[in-house]
């Protein structure tokens, strides 16, 4: 079991590694309209209403979680969205429906596909409502949930933490 939870904990490592990968250095941040790109940590929590298991099949699943950036003008937001696809605990892909509530008053509505690896999503997408459209986003985390390898061969996983970063450019 010790093997899975290192297993595990690198996965979400890798995930945050992605990430950084993603996200674009020096003067590619410029985006539409003049604005200057984002990178933003991220962290928060899944849950899914049937549950995620060992064997993968479709399902649903929601997120909320907490942003803060390095931009002056979208410093801080809370994300929330809703995704589907071929869900399984070691891995699966899926679409989802993200929004932020920028901490200056404004919204996005991020359109983003995700491939999962064990403990760990990358996703990428684009902006396609509200502040900061057009823009493309890169976005990788770790998932943690207590007893998930055991939830997960014995019956489901139905929520768990994530933290990672995301790429706004």
């Amino acid at each position: 079991m010790k093997g899975l939870i290192a297993f595990a904990g690198a996965s979400g490592t890798a995930a945050v590694l992605a990430a950084a990968a993603l996200i674009p250095a020096g003067t590619a941040w410029a985006s539409p309209g003049g604005d200057h790109g984002n990178a933003c940590s991220v962290a928060g929590s899944l849950s899914s209403p049937q549950g995620v298991k060992y064997q993968p099949t479709d399902g649903t699943y929601d997120v909320k979680g907490v942003l803060d950036c390095t931009s002056e003008e979208f410093s801080h937001g809370v994300l929330t969205g809703k995704g589907k696809g071929l869900l399984g605990c070691f891995g699966g892909f899926s679409e989802a429906v993200y929004k932020i509530e920028w901490s200056n008053g404004k919204v996005s509505e991020i359109v983003m596909k995700s491939g999962d690896f064990t403990y760990g999503t990358g996703s990428y997408g684009t902006v396609t409502k509200g502040a900061l459209t057009g823009s493309h986003v890169g976005m990788a985390w770790g998932r943690y949930a207590a007893g998930a390898e055991y939830k997960c061969a014995k019956d489901a996983v139905h929520s768990g933490q994530f933290a990672g970063g995301i790429g706004i450019h």
